[in-house]
């Protein structure tokens, strides 16, 4: 019985270690995209006013709730809350801008998006997404809005923090805002900047 040619045998060893090295430069970069302890610098921002961000700026407008999601063409509902919050990267500066690490933080808990598509904004441009979370409806008060890209400035990533200005005295309000409503899951619109 023959075996396999040598050629064909190299072959496959050189693809399974082609293969492996790049599992292995992926996780690498993944690591290392993280930016170090000490190495993050946090800017807070307040609602509907930009907050420099790299050669641009940020602003985080318009916060909904409600219990429904239209997500493409068909409703996600929960149990809990919906908080949609609207972003807006403008890159006025010589270079694109991108955001895509978006949380919101409640005390100790951190919500990770219901959906996204991100933020990429040429030189000259801005560019708006709305970013969907899912929340629990009793722990909504001193929600903040925490952004960031790996955008390195003097050395450090930026991570904006923006409160979304709902407090224990106005929570109630929100909660009771949020009964019965469907929420936009806005898609992304990009404009010149003037």
């Amino acid at each position: 019985m023959r075996g396999r040619p040598e050629g064909v045998r190299r072959s496959a060893l050189v693809g399974w270690l082609v293969a492996l090295s790049c599992i292995v430069i992926a996780a690498v970069g993944l690591q290392v995209s993280e930016p170090p302890p000490g190495r993050v610098q946090y800017v807070d921002g307040v609602r509907d006013r930009p907050v420099p961000y790299g050669d641009g700026s940020v602003t985080v407008g318009a916060v909904r709730v409600g219990q429904g999601l239209d997500d493409f063409g068909g409703v996600s509902r929960t149990v809990g809350m919906f908080v949609t919050v609207d972003v807006t990267l403008s890159a006025s500066g010589s270079r694109k801008l991108s955001l895509g690490d978006f949380d919101l933080l409640s005390g100790d808990r951190t919500y990770a998006p219901f959906s996204i598509a991100g933020l990429g904004a040429d030189p000259g441009f801005a560019e708006r997404t709305t970013v969907a979370f899912e929340v629990d409806p009793n722990g909504i008060d001193g929600l903040i809005l925490q952004t960031g890209r790996g955008e390195v400035v003097s050395g450090y990533h930026q991570r904006l923090r923006v409160f979304l200005g709902i407090t224990a005295e106005n929570a109630e309000q929100w909660r009771r805002a949020a009964v019965g409503q469907v929420l936009a899951d806005g898609t992304n619109s990009r404009w010149a900047l003037p």
